[in-house]
């Protein structure tokens, strides 16, 4: 597990998709004003990984922030039995067998997170994380940041999405934006939040300039109107 800044860390892992393609993907973890941990869209949970985090807190978070991202909930909240599970409505639905706490709603860890859901995708219902102390934001399948694609298949897929190199939105979530015009203004208004640094699931960290490169690819997806 790396540091991304005092009390931010990441857990960088790889996942094989049918027909070949290494997409790289990453867990966050934030330490929270009260001393717990707060796991966002968990990778698998190596004895490493398992390790690490107990050397440094507690956790007590576990969120799977959209309808894609919860294929390791279960194996992580068997490592740390008193957590709570996270998740946007559509996904507690999906997989009622996960023993869901609360659904993910704007008002959850209000010293810590501005918590912005993103509109007009209900198929993926993803919501984004700003971690204020860090001035860092913490989103999914926003936005790729795909810089040396892992193998040809991987690189082949970003081509066809064109998602690299990054940072990107794919194309492909225009197969889960059911109201284009709302995404748009949801994720611009997102762009405006008061953030430096970026962290996602797919790619590198963008460790400055965040707010900036969110917009440019918001320009280069649907024009300069964006905002």
């Amino acid at each position: 597990m790396k540091a991304v800044c005092d009390g931010v860390w990441v857990q960088d892992a790889e996942v094989k998709l049918p027909g070949g393609a290494v997409l790289p993907i990453r867990a966050t973890v934030v330490q929270l004003d009260d001393g717990s941990l707060w796991v966002h869209s968990p990778v698998h949970p190596s004895p490493e990984w398992v390790r690490d985090l107990k050397a440094i807190g507690d956790v007590r978070h576990i969120v799977a922030p959209n309808t894609y991202h919860h294929l390791f909930i279960k194996k992580l909240a068997v490592e740390f039995g008193g957590a709570c599970l996270y998740a946007p409505k559509a996904l507690m639905s999906k997989r009622s067998d996960i023993n869901w706490t609360t659904e993910l709603q704007r008002d959850l860890w209000p010293k810590d997170f501005t918590v912005v859901p993103l509109e007009g995708m209900d198929k993926l219902a993803e919501f984004v994380f700003l971690h204020k102390k860090s001035a860092t934001l913490i989103v999914t399948d926003l936005l790729f940041h795909i810089q040396q694609p892992l193998n040809w298949q991987a690189r082949f897929l970003n081509w066809l999405a064109n998602s690299a190199p990054g940072p990107r939105i794919s194309r492909l979530l225009g197969f889960v934006t059911t109201d284009k015009a709302r995404f748009v203004s949801s994720a611009w208004e997102i762009s405006q939040l008061p953030f430096d640094r970026m962290v996602m699931a797919h790619g590198d960290v963008i460790e400055t300039g965040g707010q900036a490169a969110l917009s440019a690819a918001l320009e280069h997806r649907y024009g300069k109107g964006a905002g």
